[in-house]
């Protein structure tokens, strides 16, 4: 990844990278694929002089449309006063940005539209009690596999990371390892920033512009749920930044500002939790068209 940066009448930055990793990785493709992404945008505009609305959310409605939305990280919604321009390359709608090792940070959603670690029963996913003579339907026992740096290809090849992943804080700690990741999401990212970069360091840069940090400060601190706004943005030395997370979604959750509801997003059992309780309760069951079929044609015999 290679990022420059000019001065206009606004300090602008360039960002280009071809997706690949920095470090090693373990992917079931040989070779993952190689993308061309190019863009520049104004480098941390100030959110005190922006027309555009901020991501004001009030409702629980508002808030699972937003951060369970798979889509909301498409360059369109990017603030017009962060002036992204695409000068060339690929299009990817599902990033929020890149790390530093050059890899894409996806949205913390699946393709199902649930929180890819921490699944909840939402939208098409369901509990695997329910519906055991239909395979094909995801349950919150689909749990997305990716390597020891926390990164997986998607069906056209792309490398991404939904969370921090661990080889920002050590490169080699994947290298003695193989197959999929086999331990709990946080409790390895813990381990490994703690271990490794318990300080304050820059994680990555958004498409608005704004740099993406670590997940520990201050000798190993972990940012608090109500630290950060739904789309875990936080001032920083006076600039609205954003910082990755060990809850939902992990780096992202819309371009920001956020407001600070105190609601949490149904598509995740690991959401943010700023002052209020997690209930397990069971969000948006509504059965697929496909499901549907499936179920009337198994009652039928």
């Amino acid at each position: 990844m290679c990022v420059s940066c000019f001065d206009t009448s606004e300090v602008r930055i360039r960002s280009q990278t071809n997706g690949l990793p920095s470090h090693c990785y373990g992917s079931p493709k040989d070779v993952p694929a190689e993308v061309e992404f190019d863009w520049t945008v104004n480098w941390m505009h100030d959110v005190t002089n922006m027309d555009t609305v901020p991501e004001a959310v009030n409702n629980q409605e508002d808030l699972n449309d937003l951060i369970c939305n798979i889509m909301r990280s498409k360059d369109d919604n990017i603030p017009s006063e962060c002036n992204y321009k695409k000068k060339g390359g690929d299009t990817m709608n599902t990033a929020w940005g890149f790390a530093t090792t050059g890899m894409m940070f996806f949205s913390g959603l699946s393709a199902e539209g649930v929180d890819p670690f921490y699944p909840a029963v939402y939208a098409d996913v369901y509990e695997p009690s329910l519906f055991t003579l239909l395979p094909f339907v995801y349950d919150t026992e689909d749990v997305e596999k990716v390597d020891w740096c926390l990164g997986h290809p998607q069906v056209a090849g792309l490398m991404h990371y939904h969370s921090a992943p661990t080889c920002r804080a050590d490169a080699t700690y994947i290298n003695d390892k193989s197959g999929a990741m086999d331990r709990d999401l946080i409790e390895i990212t813990k381990e490994v920033y703690a271990a490794s970069l318990k300080y304050r360091s820059v994680l990555g840069v958004s498409k608005d512009g704004r740099p993406i940090y670590t997940p520990l400060y201050d000798n190993g601190k972990e940012y608090a749920d109500c630290d950060v706004d739904i789309c875990n943005g936080i001032m920083i030395g006076g600039h609205y930044s954003y910082v990755s997370t060990l809850f939902h979604p992990y780096i992202m959750g819309c371009f920001g500002p956020g407001s600070s509801p105190e609601l949490y997003q149904q598509c995740s059992t690991n959401p943010r939790l700023c002052n209020v309780q997690y209930a397990d309760a069971k969000w948006g069951m509504t059965l697929s068209a496909t499901a549907t079929a499936a179920m009337i044609a198994i009652n039928m015999f």
